[in-house]
């Protein structure tokens, strides 16, 4: 695996393509059961992540405290709360709420911005019921 990551960088095929970095999404990273999370750090996340240079950026979602991050050093990883809890505190729940639902909406109208190349802000109407 570490050749063939290294022949692609070194024959330039991703520059070429215009290709900076490559994005992995890996969902619901800690329902996997502890030997399979085992298994997929050690033969793919950390090898990709550490062989790479850069070039391969991992998006894993799991919950706090539940992450297997082997070879991985912890030192590079920005951890990102989305649980309002963690992000907004408990004190005022109605502005909790409120703060979550900016959240998400400049989230989802970031994404489809960035991702989607859509030149227009999307109007979310919510309430909280």
């Amino acid at each position: 695996m570490k050749q063939l990551l290294h022949s692609y960088l070194e024959n330039d095929h991703l520059d070429t393509a215009g290709v900076k970095h490559l994005y992995i999404f890996v969902d619901d990273f800690s329902e996997l059961p502890e030997d399979a999370m085992r298994v997929v750090v050690d033969s793919l996340l950390a090898p990709l992540n550490n062989w790479s240079d850069e070039l391969i950026k991992f998006k894993v979602a799991a919950y706090p405290g539940r992450v297997y991050y082997g070879q991985i050093d912890k030192t590079k990883i920005d951890e990102v709360a989305l649980d309002l809890f963690s992000l907004y505190g408990t004190t005022d729940v109605s502005d909790m709420e409120e703060k979550g639902i900016d959240f998400t909406r400049r989230l989802i109208e970031r994404r489809l911005e960035e991702y989607c190349g859509l030149g227009f802000k999307p109007t979310f109407r919510s309430s909280v019921v």
